[in-house]
């Protein structure tokens, strides 16, 4: 009976992921957000613009973000992004004074040094960087992003051992009772 449960719900569990993955958009849930609150690489009419440059200008945290441009890749110093104009660049994208690259693979375009960055940038970058790293959602999309191999892995062999250990059980629990009863 326990088994047909287990099976049960294991294939509930695999037809919502399946209908999740198929219906949904998982990728939305780490899409980074630009300065109108549209999601790059996800949003209609954003497909193609799957980076975030952030002109680091500002560093204030809570100002930092409402100036951020969806991008095709990561615009290098003094060329000009193909972005999505926001309500902060309704006319021009803008334009780095550094080479920018998507630092921690998670769609943030970032300076690649901070060797020969300005003053300002160096300070918003570091408030960014302080607000990444010791952030919870930060910390967690760090972490992901450097170990979904293994999360699939466990995830699988998991699986693998539940199944093994009800079938072990189900194979020697006749047995054992059967020894106990003998003992006693």
């Amino acid at each position: 009976m326990f088994l047909i449960v287990f099976f049960v719900a294991m294939g509930a569990m695999l037809f919502l992921g399946i209908d999740g993955l198929m219906n949904g958009d998982p990728g939305r849930l780490l899409a980074p957000l630009d300065g109108d609150k549209k999601f790059c690489g996800s949003d209609d009419g954003y497909e193609e613009f799957g980076q975030l440059f952030i002109p680091l200008k500002s560093g204030n945290l809570l100002t930092l973000f409402t100036g951020a441009v969806c991008v095709k890749e990561c615009p290098k110093n003094g060329e000009k992004s193909d972005c999505k104009t926001t309500e902060a660049h309704k006319d021009e994208c803008p334009t780095p004074e550094y080479d920018s690259a998507d630092t921690f693979g998670v769609g943030y375009c970032l300076p690649e040094t901070v060797e020969g960055l300005p003053d300002n940038t160096k300070a918003s970058l570091k408030v960014i960087k302080d607000s990444f790293l010791t952030g919870g959602s930060g910390q967690f999309v760090i972490d992901i992003s450097k170990a979904w191999k293994s999360v699939c892995v466990c995830s699988f062999l998991s699986f693998i051992i539940c199944i093994a250990y009800v079938k072990l059980m189900s194979a020697v629990a006749e047995p054992v009772a059967w020894f106990c009863v003998f003992l006693i």
